[in-house]
């Protein structure tokens, strides 16, 4: 009996999250019809889709011009045959969301319906793609026959020849693969290029989320290191980071945090140009970080179920394992070891084609300052080739001209500069709050991490060689951007873990109040007392819940260059200015070769 209790609470918090309903899908001759993507010369057609499993079957009421068109669940679409002109779509969850579309004669539009993270109900928002990705998205999803202008009926009739076929709707022979994200607070962000698949978009520009929160948990413990990087004080800097990371080694202290901790101590030594320390740490936390992956403890692993994920040892983020090997081979070229260099370049474009390359889906994740290092690497062998591939590779049209156009090897400088400090984590609650539960009450809440966008004074830096002024630098690297983009990608995955915690912790409270009833039915008054007990003690338990808000807290918020070509040989002072402050470097240029400087500007 206590059994079936359980099953049935956690069946009822899976319905809370992922809903059930049934609605009418369309037969598959019908389907087949409907992905045919063609329009009658003088009508327009509409597809609406909904295609992730977020949200699973909760059914979400979908109209069109005031006429309620039906309900759509997981991997869903409608198919509207409607007449030229404007029409509003509206969405109805626990938000409602509307869209406008202005439609042509024989054109043909796709609108996607992304459902989002709610307080007790998924959200959703509309917004237009363009045919590429429209077209991809339905071909995942099933037909919904809909009670407004019903295009299923149009579709048979045309099958039947009864009305003239209109011309096929032009499909993309070999459409490359891209999604549309959004930022936590529905800010869109289309992946997808300019024109592509025939349809002008316009690109959207990530809105970063900028809040003023005070630093809590690691942030807070990491809140001396940043500000001395952002004074410019890097030796006070790296004291700071070492003494966090002399704490993780204590018998009592965070040792999940220790290899994290010893990666913020080799960036910040490198900063600080204690080149040897950067590498030593760095490449010990990184051998750490290769071999992590399935190696969390059965103990661990449990812990984070009942408690949170700040009992697991920390694993790093795909962008925080690409940025470690460009990094070594700034620290090597430092300290001049070009061999070792050449080494960690290697390392960088292996895992550039082991995290990206193998694997499409993650485009979003192309580190340029990582490929663009490693082609300059390339270039210092004078392996031209292997330089151009990475140059094309970032679409650098102006690098492959000026290797086009090198006859004889030239004095460069390449100065790199890491500007403002990365988004930080902090902790956003929900709950705790008392649901009831058949004979039971149980308490649901949790806790998770959300990323603020860190402000910054600094848009570009001005360099000077020797007191003359040779240009400013211009953005590389949107670290901040991809860590925004990574966040929602990621977001199903972070939420289907709490639910499961969520789950566990309210199976637990129901199997507990079951128990203490059948352990103190004969004594008046003891089992509603100890019920009190659990109940009080279940908030207590939720509410100690923390989010996870450990992260790369010393990475840039971007990374910034500037090439300098056609140096004397010689000692130079390089100058580098920002808003309110500026940093003084001697570098000794050798004839025909290329010098990397790396100046961090976290203002």
């Amino acid at each position: 009996m206590k059994r079936i209790h359980v099953v049935v609470l956690i069946s009822a918090l899976l319905i809370i999250v992922s809903g059930c309903a049934t609605i009418p899908v369309a037969s598959s001759e019908d389907d087949a019809l409907a992905k045919r993507f063609v329009a009658d010369p003088d009508r327009s057609l509409i597809y609406l889709f909904r295609n992730e499993y977020f949200g699973a079957a909760i059914p979400m009421q979908v109209s069109i011009d005031g006429q309620v068109a039906g309900r759509t669940v997981a991997y869903s679409f409608f198919k509207w045959d409607v007449p030229p002109g404007e029409h509003v779509i509206k969405s109805f969850a626990e938000n409602e969301s509307s869209l406008s579309l202005v439609t042509k004669p024989g054109k043909v539009y796709f609108v996607r319906q992304e459902v989002k993270m709610g307080v007790w109900l998924p959200r959703s928002q509309l917004y237009e793609v363009n045919e590429q990705q429209g077209m991809a998205a339905i071909n995942e999803c099933k037909l919904v026959t809909s009670d407004a202008f019903d295009a299923v009926k149009r579709s048979r009739l045309v099958a039947a020849g009864k009305i003239e076929p209109p011309v096929p709707l032009k499909v993309p022979s070999s459409p490359e693969k891209k999604e549309v994200a959004s930022l936590p607070d529905g800010t869109l962000v289309s992946e997808q290029p300019p024109g592509a698949g025939g349809i002008p978009e316009k690109k959207v520009q990530p809105e970063r989320v900028r809040k003023s929160i005070p630093p809590s948990g690691y942030t807070k413990e990491y809140a001396p290191v940043v500000s001395s990087m952002i004074g410019g004080a890097f030796d006070a800097a790296l004291e700071s980071a070492d003494k966090n990371y002399q704490r993780s080694l204590v018998k009592d202290g965070p040792q999940q945090d220790r290899y994290l901790k010893l990666l913020e101590k080799g960036k910040t030594a490198l900063v600080a140009r204690k080149y040897d320390q950067s590498i030593a740490d760095l490449q010990e936390a990184e051998k750490r970080f290769l071999t992590i992956e399935g190696t969390i403890s059965i103990t661990e692993g449990l812990g984070s179920l009942v408690t949170d994920d700040t009992v697991q040892e920390y694993e790093p983020e795909v962008h925080e394992k690409l940025m470690i090997p460009p990094y070594l081979v700034l620290a090597y070229l430092g300290k001049g070891d070009f061999e070792g260099a050449r080494v960690e370049r290697n390392k960088t474009i292996n895992k550039i084609h082991q995290y990206i390359e193998e694997k499409p889906e993650r485009a979003y994740l192309e580190n340029p300052f990582a490929r663009f290092l490693s082609a300059v690497v390339y270039e210092m062998e004078g392996k031209y080739d292997d330089a151009r591939i990475e140059y094309r590779k970032m679409k650098r049209d102006d690098e492959i001209a000026r290797l086009e156009k090198k006859k004889d090897k030239t004095t460069d400088l390449i100065i790199f500069t890491g500007v403002g400090m990365t988004p930080q984590k902090y902790e956003e609650k929900w709950g705790p709050t008392s649901v009831p539960a058949g004979l039971a009450t149980v308490t649901l809440g949790f806790a998770y991490a959300g990323y603020n966008a860190m402000e910054s004074t600094v848009s570009d830096c001005t360099i000077k060689i020797d007191g003359k002024p040779m240009g400013k630098t211009s953005i590389l690297y949107d670290i901040e951007k991809t860590i925004f983009e990574q966040y929602e990608k990621n977001k199903s995955v972070m939420i289907s873990k709490l639910v499961a915690r969520m789950t566990s912790k309210a199976a637990a409270q129901v199997g507990a109040q079951m128990a203490a009833e059948k352990a103190l039915e004969n004594i008046p008054f003891a089992s509603m007392f100890a019920k009190t007990i659990i109940s009080e003690a279940s908030k207590q338990w939720i509410a100690a819940e923390q989010a996870d808000l450990r992260s790369w807290i010393t990475l840039p918020r971007q990374i910034q260059y500037v090439r300098i070509d056609g140096l004397t040989p010689g000692e130079h002072t390089i100058v580098v200015e920002y808003n309110g402050g500026s940093q003084v470097h001697k570098v000794t240029m050798e004839e025909g070769k290329i010098r990397v400087a790396y100046f961090s500007v976290a203002r």
